[in-house]
């Protein structure tokens, strides 16, 4: 039995990208660049579960119910990502392209936050006794009010395969945006 509300409110990314495009011809090249993206998460609960039938210590079933209350979870993660591609130019002006790329990038953690906080209580309902206990820690049974922050913790490399489209302004020979 389930009434948990979890709403999954995202966050905000960011990717700044730079590199270096080496063009065999004026159609076909090999790009080497580097990007520095951030990625987040949040996350919220609140309600309640649960487990019909469960057996305690003492070879009693009961129902073991859960509340979740205010709860919220934050993790943010900084990556440095070099990357290699390949680049298809079309050319629909003098000085406009448009630009197709398709390559890969390998993600460095260099940054990592997580934090968390909220209260979970916890209660064993014995209906064949009309019982219910609470705040009986050594037996499973207890509220606790939970609160962390860290950069301990550590956030996975990553591998991206990417593809781009764009356009492509040359300002001179051999630089454009």
């Amino acid at each position: 039995i389930a009434t948990l509300d979890v709403a999954h409110k995202g966050s905000w990314a960011f990717v700044a990208h730079g590199e270096y495009i080496l063009m065999f011809n004026n159609y076909i090249g090999l790009g080497m660049g580097l990007d520095i993206s951030h990625l987040g998460d949040r996350t919220s609960m609140n309600g309640q579960m649960q487990w019909n039938g469960v057996i305690d210590t003492d070879g009693e079933g009961y129902n073991h119910h859960l509340t979740i209350s205010q709860w919220h979870d934050n993790q943010d993660v900084w990556y440095l990502q070099p990357g290699i591609f390949v680049h298809a130019s079309v050319p629909v002006s003098t000085n406009w392209s448009i630009i197709l790329a398709a390559g890969g990038r390998y993600g460095f953690p260099i940054s990592n936050r997580m934090s968390y906080n909220g209260t979970t209580c916890h209660k064993g309902l014995y209906p064949q006794w009309g019982l219910t206990l609470s705040e009986m820690e050594n037996h499973g049974f207890y509220t606790t009010t939970a609160t962390m922050k860290t950069t301990d913790w550590k956030a996975n490399r990553m591998i991206d395969l990417v593809l781009r489209a764009g356009v492509q302004y040359h300002i001179g020979k051999y630089t454009a945006l």
